[in-house]
């Protein structure tokens, strides 16, 4: 989570502009909410920080040391401090949903293209069986028949066909002209 992002939300749990510079309690307990949560949480140090609110390093050190002492008998500081954290936990859960739904995703689509590829590799496999048993039973279906003979065959069934062909001409002719 970006330094910004806390902020807005720190800013939005505890309904104090935590960039003032202002000394009032309320305004010094929030930034302590915001400084513990960037460096607990986020792991941010302590320069960038102090930097990201216009302070230096040694207030974040301070704030950080006294917010233990601060949140005793300070109901309204431990329960920002708590909704904080939550609201953290379940952005941080919303994004881990989604990029594990991305990933699944990537992984989805690989997938696919993968079963793809294989399919059509099969299918290629497929024509290529099919055309070879083709070849085989014409070629076995032929076996001690003369070239001659094979040729005769081959003129008969051409001539069908045009014969056929012609026919349907007839037929598609005589019907279109009722």
């Amino acid at each position: 989570m970006k330094l910004k992002e806390i902020e807005k939300l720190v800013t939005s749990v505890t309904n104090v502009n935590i960039n003032s510079k202002s000394r009032q309690r309320r305004f010094v307990e929030a930034r302590g909410v915001y400084y513990k949560v960037c460096r607990e949480v986020f792991k941010y140090n302590l320069y960038t920080i102090g930097k990201s609110l216009g302070f230096g390093h040694a207030t974040v050190m301070y704030a950080l040391k006294n917010f233990k002492y601060w949140r005793y008998g300070n109901p309204k500081l431990i329960s920002d401090y708590d909704k904080v954290l939550n609201l953290i936990n379940i952005i941080n859960s919303e994004e881990d949903e989604d990029e594990n739904v991305f990933s699944r995703l990537i992984s989805l689509q690989s997938r696919n293209k993968a079963l793809t590829n294989k399919i059509e590799m099969l299918k290629k496999q497929n024509l290529h069986a099919e055309e070879n048993a083709v070849h085989i039973f014409f070629m076995s279906s032929f076996k001690g028949m003369t070239t001659d003979f094979l040729l005769q065959i081959m003129r008969q069934e051409f001539i069908l066909k045009v014969e056929n062909k012609s026919l349907h001409k007839l037929i598609y002719d005589e019907l279109s002209c009722r």
